[in-house]
């Protein structure tokens, strides 16, 4: 997937390797990870697949520059791409965690709930900013390019405002549970009659 991110990226004109890792963590980022080692890797792939070229530009003082330029190869395969349905993939390591949260002692649920909330309404708060980032970029390629980046990113500041809200709804769950559970209320009264018992 990532290849195909670098091959957007190459669409919109020729980078180095150091170009796109720097346009990669202010745009692609936010919603996807990537390693500067494997963006430099899956670069060899797409020269290795011929959809994307490599030019030297010497420089005087400095090393060698390699300048990438995406190929008509690599055009119709990024539009063969962005035609085809996403792949359904059903993984979610995070619900897959929670799933089996009753392993864990309520008092650290509640702790990566109460963390999860916080980190995901900060992130929500950085998204909000983003825009005039777009509007900057956007003299540099087209209104069109702007207004589908905006939606990218409406989407994930709704997503992080999702996980606080759901983080803060799972919180009032297990907040209210550990105050009427039966295991909790007798757990609470045996700790009590022990002390009086030591007394």
């Amino acid at each position: 997937m990532l290849k195909y991110g670098l091959l957007g990226l190459l669409s919109y004109g020729d980078m180095s390797g150091y170009e796109m890792m720097e346009t990669f963590k202010s745009s692609l980022i936010f919603f996807w990870n990537a390693t500067t080692s494997q963006i430099y890797r899956e670069l060899k792939v797409l020269e290795e697949k011929g959809w994307a070229e490599k030019t030297i530009v010497p420089q005087q003082k400095k090393p060698d520059k390699n300048v990438f330029h995406i190929t008509e190869a690599g055009r119709a395969e990024l539009a063969r791409w962005l035609s085809t349905p996403p792949e359904e993939v059903a993984r979610n390591p995070l619900l897959m965690k929670v799933f089996f949260f009753a392993a864990n002692p309520v008092e650290e649920n509640i702790k990566f709930f109460k963390e999860l909330e916080a980190e995901s309404a900060q992130a929500a708060q950085i998204l909000g900013g983003v825009p005039q980032y777009i509007d900057h970029y956007a003299k540099e390629v087209s209104a069109t390019d702007a207004m589908y980046w905006k939606m990218t990113l409406d989407f994930g500041r709704r997503y992080q405002e999702m996980m606080s809200q759901w983080a803060r709804a799972c919180l009032d769950t297990l907040q209210t549970e550990a105050q009427t559970s039966p295991f909790t209320q007798n757990q609470s009264e045996s700790d009590g009659s022990d002390q009086e018992e030591i007394q």
